[in-house]
């Protein structure tokens, strides 16, 4: 699971991320910053891949279930990922980057991912309580 969080947060902030940062300074032209969102189209299809691979056999039927679910959820991050990549990649080519309902759009569904990814976060962490991995908070006191 690290390694699939930390490809999810290596894909955003290099080519997300520091692609916005260099469009907003003038140090990457439009084509370029087009081409960095279809591959972060491409990676996070790669990724999705890696999350469907992630297997659970000796696991009980309680952290099986919450596996998936961290996949599902973790998957549906990275979908709408995709989604604004793909939008952000269509602005850059008809040159529409600067139109504040298109970018409301965006931030909206970044939020939404964002959302999935908590979520994940959340299953993540019961399958490692319930595995003695991490303690639980409530459990301390």
């Amino acid at each position: 699971m690290d390694e699939l969080e930390k490809e999810y947060d290596r894909i955003w902030t290099e080519q997300w991320v520091n692609t916005f940062k260099s469009v907003s300074d003038g140090s990457v032209d439009v084509y370029t910053a087009y081409l960095q969102m279809t591959f972060i189209v491409t990676n996070y299809a790669v990724l999705n891949d890696d999350i469907d691979k992630v297997e659970g056999e000796n696991l009980s039927k309680e952290n099986k279930e919450l596996l998936k679910s961290y996949k599902e959820k973790l998957s549906k991050s990275a979908d709408y990922r995709t989604i604004v990549a793909s939008e952000a990649a269509t602005m850059f080519y008809e040159g529409t980057l600067n139109k504040t309902s298109e970018i409301e759009n965006i931030k909206g569904i970044i939020s939404t991912g964002d959302g999935e990814m908590m979520q994940a976060m959340k299953d993540r962490l019961s399958i490692e309580e319930n595995l003695g991995l991490i303690e639980n908070e409530q459990t301390k006191e």
